[in-house]
């Protein structure tokens, strides 16, 4: 671990549409490539889980190699749905952060916790999370030796302990305590230029800048003011003391700003990914922070009060997009 860098990776398709559309065979490709990436050297995958719409990854590598890793692996993937699926091949988003070591346990805890979140029947036996490779002391897909070995060198009391943890859900520390910044990347290359990478292990991917920055206020926190302060709508006042008032067409201009999309395009349905991720952030800031009710905030994303309704409480894409929102709520009390 010395000299390497933790990744949380969040991807998630931006329409709702399944990330596999071949259940098994889709998501044992995804592996694959994974699986080629870390044979190259220096990359190690910890944890994992593979979810209809949205998958996650704990992963580690050398600073900076992060981006062509990334783009290495979702040039090759696109490439095959494209080549296999054509205009029905799926569109995705994805977030990086980069986090603290300290946070390890409690980042593999939180993946392999992610089947109950989502109300998956087979709870932690669910079959595309790396839970069950832990379990069977199986490295084909992940290396859980590294995190094992955090519990003592007896395998058979640190496996023991493991398990002891992920099932107590109630010790659970909010993971963006542990973010260090994300990494949030710009365009990519499109996927003809990246079609190589699989065999070349190379690829081109632009720069990242980064983003938000965890104060270490929030680390010292319990757990549950920890969340609060996340869930917290930003408040500050301007010089004179009182609370600056933010307007819904403040709301739309800022969020399509840092967001890249047009202002038109928050108020109509049927975009592109990053539009719908845009009304996403714009609406839990009219409801949270302007105060605005279901109906009023359909009214001001072009949408029916229980598809308000229905996004709002919609826990796991606040959770992926807890980074952008926050962003938006600094720039707007600026």
């Amino acid at each position: 671990m010395e000299g390497k860098h933790l990744y949380h990776i969040l991807l998630w398709t931006g329409d709702g549409r399944d990330f596999f559309l071949e259940k098994e065979r889709d998501r044992i490709r995804f592996l694959k490539i994974f699986r080629k990436a870390r044979k190259s050297g220096g990359f190690f995958v910890y944890a994992y889980c593979l979810l209809r719409d949205r998958l996650q990854f704990l992963c580690s590598c050398p600073p900076g190699m992060i981006e062509k890793i990334l783009a290495s692996v979702e040039g090759v993937y696109r490439k095959y749905c494209q080549d296999k699926y054509r205009d029905k091949a799926p569109v995705w988003e994805h977030a990086v952060y980069e986090c603290g070591w300290e946070g390890i346990l409690d980042f593999v805890r939180h993946i392999h916790r992610a089947p109950l979140r989502a109300e998956k029947r087979k709870g932690f036996s669910y079959q595309w999370s790396s839970h069950g490779e832990y379990m069977k002391e199986d490295d084909r897909w992940v290396d859980y030796q590294a995190v094992l070995q955090v519990y003592g060198k007896k395998k058979g009391n640190a496996l023991k302990r493991y398990n002891q943890f992920v099932r107590q859900p109630t010790a659970d520390r909010p993971v963006p305590v542990f973010y260090l910044t994300e990494i949030e990347p710009r365009k990519p290359a499109p996927a003809a230029e990246t079609a190589a990478s699989e065999d070349a292990g190379t690829d081109i991917w632009e720069s990242y800048e980064s983003a938000v920055i965890v104060e270490d206020a929030s680390v010292a926190a319990s757990p549950e003011a920890a969340v609060r302060a996340l869930d917290k709508p930003a408040e500050k006042g301007n010089d004179t003391g009182e609370k600056k008032e933010i307007s819904p067409a403040r709301v739309i201009a800022i969020t399509a700003e840092l967001m890249g999309v047009a202002p038109a395009s928050m108020q109509k349905g049927g975009g592109v990914p990053q539009e719908t991720a845009a009304r996403r952030v714009a609406l839990y800031i009219l409801k949270e922070d302007v105060h605005l009710s279901n109906a009023e905030t359909g009214r001001t994303l072009g949408m029916a009060a229980s598809t308000v309704s229905r996004w709002y409480n919609n826990a796991q894409r606040r959770e992926d997009l807890i980074s952008r929102i926050e962003r938006v709520r600094r720039q707007l009390i600026k």
